[in-house]
């Protein structure tokens, strides 16, 4: 119970929801950081994957690697 007390302060998503902030850094050694935002855990999970697929995709032929 004196866990959930601590949390309480803080801003929590709602359910099904999750506060989400991203930080990009750029080849130029640049951070990007984006306001919080709340998504649906949903999307936040099918973006997740596509952007790792993207980046596993992007990183295997720069190392000289097959993707096949």
């Amino acid at each position: 119970m004196a866990a959930r007390a601590a949390r309480s302060g803080s801003l929590l998503p709602r359910r099904g929801c999750a506060l989400v902030t991203v930080v990009v850094v750029d080849e130029n050694g640049f951070s990007h950081q984006y306001e919080r935002i709340e998504a649906p855990i949903g999307a936040v999970r099918e973006t997740l994957a596509a952007l790792h697929l993207q980046s596993t995709a992007l990183a295997a032929p720069a190392m000289g690697q097959d993707t096949a």
